[in-house]
């Protein structure tokens, strides 16, 4: 189970590196959880992500850093809930349009946050 987190932390790196390298991709991740079904797809997989980072922080070398980000993970998922599609779409819809600069510094986000996974599992 250990191997999910870190595969977790690779997907979000290898994210990090596509939108880094080409920041439309951030326009079309962005675009894809547009649909209602799939924005409630997502809060659910935040959720699942939440859950296996708690479950599995006992056996990471920082267990710390994987439980707070578990408990962030599963906030965010039933906040997606409470918000509703509408609300969620509007918030969504402002990161969709942010100018390149922007758009790779958050990839560097996304990078910090992978490799800070990958490390601390």
């Amino acid at each position: 189970m250990l191997t999910l987190v870190k595969v977790v932390g690779v997907l979000i790196v290898a994210l990090g590196i596509a939108i880094l390298v080409d920041p439309k991709i951030f326009k079309r991740f962005i675009s894809f959880w547009q649909d209602e079904k799939k924005l409630y797809a997502g809060g659910v997989l935040s959720i699942v992500i939440g859950l296996i980072f708690i479950t599995n922080a006992s056996l990471c070398i920082k267990p710390w850093i994987i439980t707070l980000m578990g408990i962030i993970a599963l906030i965010k998922g039933p906040v997606l809930f409470l918000l509703g599609p509408a609300k969620v779409k509007k918030i969504i819809s402002g990161y969709a349009n942010k100018p390149p600069k922007t758009v790779r510094a958050l990839a560097i986000l996304y990078l910090v946050f992978g490799f800070l996974v990958i490390w601390s599992a």
